[in-house]
């Protein structure tokens, strides 16, 4: 899925527009020209009154009603009601005589690069595409630094400083002779304290999330992402409630609870499985070619621990158009805590502090990293994380979830979609606007619990939502355990709360599956060996030193690296 749009003031006509299902990307780019692209998504046009068009480029659910386009009074896109419409991922593109805006869905899972010089414009879903059009040089140090802390770039920095990301919730605007970046929608508005914590509230949010799920299901045959937690059982339990037509699948080592655990309760419950078995076939022939392509299909944004979500979407492609994943749900019921690769010590501390003394230990991480080399960039980074701090107007955890849904969810999920895209489609029901507001406004959404609570019971809260809701699709699900020792019925029934202690201590204090799962242990130094790092400029390698999870972020940056300098221009 492609798109491209270039602009300058002296282009006064409407512009034009031109699908290409076939050759793809366009060799020369023509000014006024909305160049579109598909691929395995699709595209849809609906017309509005004077002259108006929203084109949809990517994977809506549902379908936009005849004369109710979400547009404004004054013709600007109304992203609210666009949001509530339209769930899903896609592009969106509004379209009249004298005005052109885009943006994404919401979340910006799929993201927008943008570039100006004077009153020039150019936006394009690919910034790889950009830089080679506009003879641009991989250059933004600041972008190198907020990987190397982070695992990820912030805001709206990219490998080129020229280039930029469009913010989430946020649209790309050419009105008449100019263009301007505007805010569409705030998240905050909708992080407040929670109004609803009865009963009858959750019975409510729990059939808000069926009837939605019911939209997000194609109306073909489909995979659903089946594994040991609750996201996916979730979403498996309301599919059987529903009669869809659907496999369940699951990939990892042939003796992990990620491919047994799923594939006996499976077979327990009748459902049609496919286990995507990472073995020594896959490690020796698959896992670097896959990483490498991983790499290079999110524009070196990704990380080169993950071959296997692209491998397995290859695999799933074969048998079906769709997957169904419980991507965005734990997050959204239950506070992030522990420091990996969603978020790094660091970025913890950023949010975490009571006080400004996270400006000094992250100045002392990039002089470990670096000396005084990166200084500067350290020290714009540190005014830019101030001001979004004090800028929302919120506290604590709601400050927290504002950075999750502008920045997080796209930076670490968006990797690994925009891959996933490239064959298939990738549904995830816990990312539905409307689901989410009505959510922040109990006291089950993770917004409400205290900042990165690492109390295990208390963070069972949110494992009460998807008890309820497999206790009203599927009674089976609803009493078979999950790789936590304890089913979705402990969680739910207060007599059984005794049981659910003793057989969370249980799995606690047993000898937990050691198996390495996705082979990460074999793949990460043979991919090392086959694919020597470039130097970055200014840091000190400290392999030594590094964590697994550390070192994987440092070769994925090294590839990208040496992926963009690819695109030097002269």
């Amino acid at each position: 899925m492609f798109f491209c749009f270039h602009r300058t003031p002296a282009d006064n006509q409407p512009c034009r527009i031109i699908e290409d299902s076939g050759r793809g990307r366009p060799v020369q780019v023509d000014r006024n020209v909305l160049y579109l692209h598909p691929g395995k998504q699709r595209v849809t046009r609906y017309h509005a009154e004077d002259k108006v068009e929203l084109w949809i480029m990517g994977d809506p659910v549902g379908q936009l009603t005849s004369g109710r386009l979400p547009v404004t009074a004054a013709g600007d896109i109304d992203l609210e009601r666009l949001y509530e419409q339209i769930p899903g991922h896609y592009y969106w593109f509004l379209v009249s005589e004298h005005h052109f805006s885009c943006g994404s869905s919401f979340g910006a899972i799929y993201p927008v690069y943008y570039y100006r010089e004077g009153q020039e414009g150019w936006v394009s879903s690919s910034s790889l595409f950009l830089s080679e059009q506009l003879h641009l040089t991989a250059d933004d140090r600041r972008n190198l630094l907020e990987r190397l802390v982070f695992n990820y770039p912030l805001f709206d920095s990219t490998w080129w400083s020229a280039i930029k990301l469009l913010p989430a919730q946020a649209r790309w605007e050419w009105r008449g002779m100019e263009w301007s970046i505007k805010k569409g929608l705030d998240v905050s508005q909708y992080l407040g304290q929670p109004e609803y914590s009865d009963k009858s509230h959750l019975d409510r949010l729990v059939q808000q999330f069926m009837d939605g799920c019911q939209s997000f299901f194609p109306g073909e045959k489909f995979g659903i992402s089946f594994t040991g937690g609750f996201d996916g059982r979730t979403l498996v339990g309301v599919a059987r409630h529903q009669n869809q037509s659907f496999f369940a699948y699951s990939f990892g080592e042939s003796r992990s609870t990620d491919i047994l655990f799923p594939q006996a309760q499976s077979e327990a419950l009748g459902i049609d499985y496919q286990p995507i078995v990472l073995d020594d076939e896959y490690l020796e022939q698959h896992a670097v070619g896959s990483a490498r392509q991983f790499m290079e299909l999110s524009e070196y944004n990704g990380n080169i621990g993950r071959p296997h979500y692209l491998y397995s979407a290859v695999a799933l492609s074969e048998r079906t158009d769709y997957m169904v994943t419980g991507n965005f749900g734990s997050e959204l019921f239950r506070a992030l805590h522990l420091p990996g690769m969603m978020m790094t010590s660091q970025l913890l501390d950023v949010f975490s502090s009571p006080d400004s003394a996270w400006q000094e230990r992250l100045k002392a991480k990039v002089r470990a990293w670096s000396g005084e080399v990166y200084l500067r960039e350290c020290d714009e980074l540190i005014e830019d994380l101030y001001e979004y701090l004090q800028n929302s107007g919120l506290k604590g955890n709601q400050r927290f979830y504002r950075f999750v849904y502008e920045e997080l969810f796209r930076k670490y999920f968006g990797p690994e979609m925009l891959v996933q895209s490239a064959f298939l489609n990738n549904r995830t029901p816990f990312l539905n606007y409307s689901f989410i507001r009505e959510l922040n406004q109990t006291i089950w959404s993770g917004v409400h619990r205290p900042l990165f609570e690492d109390k295990r019971y208390k963070r069972m809260v949110g494992q009460y939502f998807y008890a309820k809701v497999l206790q009203a699709a599927d009674a089976q699900l609803y009493r078979l355990p999950t790789t936590k020792g304890y089913a979705p019925a402990d969680v739910n029934e207060t007599w059984r709360k005794p049981l659910l202690l003793a057989r969370f201590l249980q799995h606690r204090f047993s000898k937990n599956d050691q198996c390495d799962g996705n082979l990460m242990n074999e793949f990460v130094p043979l991919f090392s060996t086959e694919n020597p790092a470039l130097p970055l400029p200014g840091i000190v390698r400290k392999e030594k030193s590094m964590t697994r999870s550390e070192y994987i972020n440092w070769l994925s940056i090294a590839y990208g690296y040496a992926g963009t300098r690819q695109y030097q221009f002269v």
